[in-house]
């Protein structure tokens, strides 16, 4: 009764594994309903997994938050960052942090020892400060990657949004009633000397300004124009000695404000007293698209550098003089 029992119990199982072969065709695995449709395995592909978030979702003005972005791809997979700096324009950066991929480790489903699959995972950290009580979005960010079959798709993050509120600590102060001046008592006596000296004085300066006019024709060196200025400036600034993180700080502090005084003084923007976030409606109304992307990268860059204690490569130093020079040139001639 038992040896009938066992028998049975194998034409069972076998006629199971029989069927699933059947259905899944000449393979048992990698064919649609066969083992692996039964296990539900997801290729390399679809295990790649693109987050980010905020530390909070509503802060004080003057307060810093952190952002954060993290991608968990298969080894095996070709994948494209994008820069996230362009995700946060509206924001002062004041510090990041880019871990380097960790070690590829295994993860697998549970009761499925035979399949395996390697993950690497890649986060970058900035820490950001909005100069504006306001509510913000922070957009999806896209991440392409190759899948199996060689072709390009797009993972992406979900919008955040950012509710920044007005100190309420900082109150107005009280109005007090305007008291008159105080003014300490005049001597006349030493009023009416100082006075008679102004009018010697300027007697003698009229009269010598008319002497040497009759005397010699004065040379009027006309001042410089904002394009002479930037040139010379830009000249100066391609002798820099860059040897130090103080002195990269310093070398992006002069790109930053020769292009900001550039612009000043060609279209009377008050672009040294602005921020990069202040001055952006200004550059959108003058610049086309393009020249608008060159400008606010080289602006967003330059901050980085100044604030966030990033270090840029040789090769970002001659890219970003390099566009510099470019600009300038070209709004000389579109003014």
């Amino acid at each position: 009764m038992e040896r009938a029992k066992k028998v049975i119990s194998f034409f069972i199982i076998q006629l199971i594994f029989t069927s699933l072969f059947l259905n899944a065709g000449k393979s048992p695995i990698g064919k649609k309903g066969g083992l692996r449709s039964i296990f539900k395995l997801k290729s390399s592909s679809e295990r790649i997994e693109v987050k980010s978030w905020l530390e909070k979702s509503k802060i004080v003005l003057g307060e810093d938050v952190k952002f954060f972005f993290r991608v968990t791809y298969p080894e095996n997979i070709e994948i494209k960052i994008p820069n996230i700096y362009d995700f946060l324009s509206e924001f002062q950066v004041k510090d990041v942090k880019a871990s380097s991929p960790e070690p590829p480790r295994r993860t697998r489903r549970k009761s499925h020892r035979l399949f395996r699959v390697k993950l690497v995972k890649y986060e970058e950290e900035y820490l950001i400060s909005p100069l504006v009580a306001d509510k913000f979005i922070i957009d999806e960010i896209e991440v392409a990657y190759k899948d199996e079959k060689g072709e390009w798709r797009v993972a992406k993050t979900k919008k955040l949004f950012l509710n920044v509120v007005p100190d309420k600590k900082i109150k107005e102060k009280d109005i007090h009633d305007i008291k008159p001046n105080a003014y300490p008592e005049i001597n006349k006596n030493l009023l009416i000397i100082i006075i008679s000296a102004l009018f010697i004085v300027s007697g003698i300066g009229v009269f010598l300004y008319f002497f040497i006019k009759n005397r010699q024709k004065l040379k009027v060196i006309p001042p410089l124009t904002p394009y002479e200025i930037a040139k010379k400036r830009l000249d100066e600034l391609k002798n820099i000695n860059i040897s130090n993180a103080e002195s990269l700080k310093e070398f992006y502090f002069h790109i930053s404000s020769i292009f900001r005084e550039y612009i000043e003084g060609t279209y009377s923007i008050k672009a040294l007293e602005m921020t990069t976030n202040e001055l952006k409606p200004y550059i959108n109304e003058k610049f086309d698209s393009k020249t608008c992307g060159a400008i606010l990268d080289l602006l967003n860059f330059s901050d980085v550098v100044k604030f966030a204690k990033f270090i840029p490569t040789e090769e970002d130093n001659n890219k970003y003089l390099k566009t510099l020079e470019l600009l300038i040139e070209e709004i000389k001639i579109s003014k």
